[in-house]
């Protein structure tokens, strides 16, 4: 209701005054009023339809409603909030997203959203919305450092899954080409030892260390200058000595001296052993 200023109403009135006007039952009689300032009275909102008006100086009191010459002004709908706002309820949700479940996060940040919404449309409580606007970051930064360890999660589990099924083929690879490059080696020693034959009619015997040494002599037992048949000592793929043996029972019929290497578990006993007879072992030789 406006408020009204019955007095200046009518004293600033025209015409002949026959009206009063009363708020209600019991209330203070207002007048008197020309017609033409009744009209006013309800243009500007002062007059309202549940208000009492006589024409008689009090006798008989009608609702102004009740006057079809009077247009009455139209109340302003004020439309309260019927929904209370859920900011507190929604705030303890996204704490206990990053606490308690995950799946508590998207939830609440869907809950914020919708809120926020009917508060800006005049459906819900507004006085939560700071409260709800926290709640909705808390939970939307929570969502977005999930998705970004379920990505970062997911190519690490990728990469793997690639690694693990790519290292059994190079390290097969590598295990063979250590193989290969030991057999090369031996086939060196061997043809040394061969060459110190072909010289000196017999194999070289004794350790390995001294045959090692005989075979990179550059002096003759005469003390002339000659070609070494070692250039440094022979190793495997693995960084460990090659082993001489000779005679050695094991070579079968070959003659040959028995060169072998311990293999990749670096252990005398083991059965991973490479030596230079093991294609002439393997054709029953």
């Amino acid at each position: 209701m406006v408020s009204a200023d019955w007095t200046l109403i009518r004293k600033g009135g025209t015409g002949m005054a026959e009206f009063h006007v009363k708020t209600g039952e019991g209330g203070e009689v207002q007048g008197p009023f020309s017609s033409g300032q009744l009209k006013e009275l309800a243009e500007q909102g002062m007059l309202e339809p549940k208000h009492l008006v006589s024409s008689d100086k009090g006798a008989t009191w009608n609702a102004a409603s009740r006057f079809p010459a009077l247009e009455f002004q139209e109340p302003e709908l004020q439309l309260s909030p019927t929904v209370p706002h859920r900011g507190t309820l929604l705030l303890v949700l996204s704490i206990c997203g990053w606490l308690v479940c995950a799946i508590l996060s998207p939830i609440t940040w869907l809950m914020a959203r919708g809120d926020l919404k009917q508060m800006d449309e005049g459906l819900m409580d507004p006085s939560g919305a700071d409260t709800t606007r926290a709640a909705k970051l808390i939970a939307m930064i929570h969502c977005i450092v999930c998705i970004v360890a379920l990505v970062v999660g997911g190519l690490l589990f990728l990469f793997l899954a690639v690694g693990l099924a790519v290292t059994p083929n190079v390290v097969g690879a590598s295990d063979e080409a250590n193989e290969d490059t030991t057999r090369l080696n031996i086939k060196a020693f061997e043809q040394a030892a061969q060459m110190y034959k072909i010289k000196n009619k017999v194999w070289p015997e004794g350790a390995t260390e001294d045959v090692v040494m005989l075979l990179m002599m550059t002096e003759d037992d005469r003390g002339q200058q000659q070609a070494a048949f070692l250039e440094k000592i022979p190793v495997d793929a693995w960084g460990e000595p090659l082993q001489y043996q000779y005679p050695a029972d094991n070579t079968g019929n070959t003659g040959k001296p028995l060169i072998y290497s311990f293999g990749p578990d670096r252990d005398e006993g083991g059965n991973d052993n490479i030596s230079n007879i093991d294609d002439l072992i393997e054709q029953g030789l």
